[in-house]
């Protein structure tokens, strides 16, 4: 008995859908596709050929007029065309910086978005572009094949001018003194000492240090050692800053070694949890 061959006739999202076989149910015949054992409805592409080819089982015999293959080309049907929405995303611009006292390029970089081309002047652009001093470059969006821009307009354009970066030099921190006050004790306070700073406004930084190691969190004006630094000799680095100024930095001259906990301070305590 021949197989039936039943064509696409219906698409999915522009996609045709598939094709059927239908192979018989035939007592003692056993049928293939490329060698493969096949039974009940096969689902092939919609412009597929496909053959299927009959045999006898074990046991059985064809008779001599019995057809024994069977060939179909399917034909797919023509689907409308289905547009892919897509949203373009706009390319990143970064402005001239400073470089060895000199304004570089500024640069956009095109995003990858799928079904979104990027062009410059006509031309399809990808990654980075380099946007020479006092010029601008206008990057266009629009949709590629099977796909629209949703919503709106079928092009999107975005504008970038790169301008010199000021590069003049900046008003430079006045350094002032730094000293350490205090008695370098396991447990007694330090104070960093810190005169004649400039300008108004600036904002100081602290960095203690035991024998030229960073302290890890010891970032204020005030250092009281533990027993991890005693023996070290302590110094703390004050670092001027602020908005439109070129920092400066001063490192206090170094304690004496700091000498263990003076017998009348008391441990420190720990919390004591109750219940």
């Amino acid at each position: 008995m021949a197989p039936t061959f039943t064509p696409a006739t219906t698409c999915t999202a522009g996609v045709p859908d598939t094709a059927h076989v239908q192979v018989p149910a035939v007592e003692g015949v056993v049928y293939r596709v490329d060698g493969q054992v096949v039974q009940g409805t096969l689902e092939v592409a919609a412009d597929a050929t496909v053959t299927v080819t009959a045999e006898a089982a074990d046991g059985f015999v064809l008779a001599d007029a019995a057809v024994r293959e069977w060939t179909q080309t399917f034909v797919a049907p023509q689907c409308p065309v289905v547009l892919v929405p897509v949203a373009p995303q706009e390319p990143t611009f970064t402005a001239s910086v400073c470089t060895d006292g000199e304004p570089g390029p500024g640069s956009v970089t095109v995003p990858v978005v799928e079904g979104v081309v990027y062009r410059v002047d006509g031309r399809v652009v990808e990654g980075g572009l380099e946007v020479r001093l006092g010029t601008t470059v206008s990057v266009l969006a629009g949709p590629a094949e099977g796909f629209v821009l949703d919503p709106g307009p079928q092009a999107v354009t975005w504008a970038f001018r790169a301008d010199p970066a000021d590069c003049s030099p900046g008003v430079v921190v006045t350094p002032g003194s730094v000293a350490v006050l205090g008695v370098a004790k396991v447990g007694l306070p330090l104070r960093a000492w810190t005169p004649g700073w400039g300008p108004r406004g600036v904002r100081l930084a602290y960095t203690w240090s035991a024998d030229g190691a960073v302290i890890a969190g010891a970032e204020s004006a005030t250092f009281v050692p533990t027993a991890a630094q005693q023996g070290a000799a302590l110094t703390v680095r004050v670092t001027g800053f602020g908005a439109g100024l070129v920092s400066s930095s001063v490192v206090s001259a170094p304690t004496g070694a700091v000498a263990g906990r003076p017998w009348w301070l008391p441990e420190p305590t720990r919390g004591v949890l109750s219940r």
